[in-house]
This record gives C-alpha cells, sequence and structure tokens, in this order.
C-alpha cells in the first residue's frame, strides 16, 4: 500500500499489478493475498471480491514475505495457512 494511492502486488524486476485506491496516512488496513498457484489474489479490508486478480507463473515455488520500501510500517497478526 502506498500513500500516493494504490496497492501494488510486485516481485523482483517487476509490478504484477497496480490497483488505483485512496490510502490515508495512519490509517489500519487490512489486505489478504491468496495463492493458488501461479493465480494471486488480493483481498483489501476483508473485501469478498479481490481488487487484484492476477497470474504470475514466473517461479515455480518461492518463499513469502513482508515488505516496506522508503517509509514505516506496522505488520501485525500475520498467518500462513
Amino acid at each position: 500500500m502506498d500513500t500516493g494511492g494504490f496497492v501494488k502486488l510486485w516481485r523482483p524486476g517487476r509490478d504484477i499489478a497496480v490497483y488505483p485506491t485512496t490510502v490515508l496516512p495512519g490509517r489500519a488496513y487490512h489486505l489478504r493475498v491468496r495463492a493458488d498457484g501461479p493465480r494471486l489474489r488480493v483481498y483489501l479490508d476483508r473485501g469478498a471480491i479481490p481488487i487484484i486478480d492476477a497470474v504470475d507463473a514466473a517461479y515455480a515455488s518461492g518463499l513469502f514475505g513482508a515488505n516496506v520500501f522508503n517509509g514505516t510500517g506496522a505488520i501485525q497478526n500475520v498467518s500462513i495457512t
């Protein structure tokens, strides 16, 4: 999430998808990312419909990570199932 007004799903070297939305500094947001093979879905604030529904088959497997770039962030209540 970026206060410039978007949610971005990315991997090294490439933005997979960008969703424009209002992002208010200091407000807490809930993001859920679901990966089913190469299909990646991102849900915002417990919405039932993904804001991002993309396919990225660059890697057959990978690792989980959370990133903050050029800013600050708090990442809480993370669960991987």
